[in-house]
């Protein structure tokens, strides 16, 4: 039986906090799947973590070697991440302090709304705005 010592917390459980961002993305993935909570800084936390993987696994034309990044996301516990939901947590993780990260609503926090937030802040409409059809006055003096 292990003794628990400081407080009743086991010594195990009282190190340091981390620094390493592939470590702090594991505990933040961890939190979103234990508590069903979407918080955005976590999702930022994973996308930290995901972008030292993607780092690691770019081709030297930029792109990416996508079966050593599979693979990397395996060993560090990402794997069951959907896709989309790496990349725009990459995304986020990146852009998240540009000025229309700022701009998105805080109650937004996955990263795949998120994104879709911001597209819509930053595209241009595609198609004109509509007007209303022109009306014929008639005068009377004619």
């Amino acid at each position: 039986m292990k003794l628990l010592t400081n407080g009743g917390v086991a010594d195990h459980d009282r190190r340091p906090p981390t620094t390493d961002p592939v470590s702090m993305g594991r505990q933040a993935w961890s939190r979103i799947k234990t508590n069903g909570k979407m918080m955005r800084e976590d999702w930022r936390l994973v996308g930290e973590a995901l972008l030292v993987g993607r780092t690691k696994f770019t081709t030297a034309d930029g792109g990416l070697n996508k079966k050593g990044f599979g693979q990397w996301c395996r060993e560090n516990g990402f794997d069951d991440i959907p896709s989309t939901a790496r990349t725009d947590a990459v995304w986020w993780a990146v852009n998240h302090s540009n000025q229309h990260g700022v701009l998105i609503s805080e109650t937004i926090c996955h990263p795949n709304h998120i994104r879709q937030a911001y597209r819509e802040l930053t595209t241009e409409p595609t198609t004109p705005l509509a007007l209303p059809a022109p009306v014929l006055i008639s005068t009377p003096f004619t």
